[in-house]
């Protein structure tokens, strides 16, 4: 790049130029300190310090949501539909067209919108169908639900075909199938609406996936209060 080449950048790559500022104003607090002992201007460095201070934490949560962003624009980059729902007939689907869609990259409700949803967990499992037959799914864990898709013809894309859980509505609970989980679906009246039986390749990937889900529900309580 033409920039890293010119004699005042001192051979520093854009990405060190560009990160120089904000190095430059995390010193400022300890320079500020340094200004002046005299107790008439004592009050007002320690006025300006903490000022500096809110301003530099501000810039480490822009940064921190920014690099979130765009990690989740990654991922669902790699969901190619949302298909929950079918259609009876050709009307039907032209209804359903307006609303299968899942837009992952809006607020977490409830929660500060500064909150950014975080990918806690991904892999593949095994989800029961019916009474005797299982499929592949490939299911990701975020701060507020969880996601089943299914993979597609095409490397590592997926399609989502179950309704995203909240994970503030679901109850986990391991079987006694080695390796396995079943998670309850809660609506209102903490009524179940839907149970899912999920079989991991191995019964530490199992506990991995129960342990992350009590620990995502967990953290979403605490972003409520």
């Amino acid at each position: 790049m033409w920039a890293e080449k010119h004699q005042q950048c001192q051979r520093l790559k854009l990405s060190d130029m560009l990160a120089k500022p904000y190095q430059q104003l995390t010193k400022y607090p300890l320079l500020l300190k340094s200004v002046t002992d005299e107790p008439h201007a004592k009050e007002a460095i320690i006025t300006m310090i903490s000022s500096v201070k809110r301003f530099i934490h501000h810039l480490n949560v822009c940064m921190w949501q920014r690099q979130e962003r765009q990690q989740l624009a990654a991922m669902v980059s790699r969901i190619d539909a949302y298909e929950v729902v079918e259609g009876s007939k050709e009307e039907v689907d032209k209804l359903l067209k307006e609303f299968l869609h899942l837009d992952l990259a809006v607020s977490i409700p409830g929660v500060s919108p500064e909150e950014a949803r975080q990918l806690l967990l991904e892999g593949s499992l095994r989800m029961k169908k019916g009474k005797d037959s299982k499929m592949d799914v490939y299911c990701f864990l975020f701060t507020d639900l969880l996601l089943v898709t299914k993979a597609v013809k095409k490397a590592e894309r997926t399609k989502v075909n179950r309704p995203p859980l909240l994970v503030d509505k679901i109850v986990c609970r391991e079987l006694r199938d080695p390796g396995s989980f079943l998670l309850i679906y809660l609506k209102e009246f903490h009524s179940a609406v839907g149970a899912y039986a999920f079989q991991a390749s191995g019964q530490a990937l199992c506990r991995g996936w129960v342990d992350s889900i009590y620990n995502a529900q967990n953290q979403l309580q605490q972003l409520h209060v």
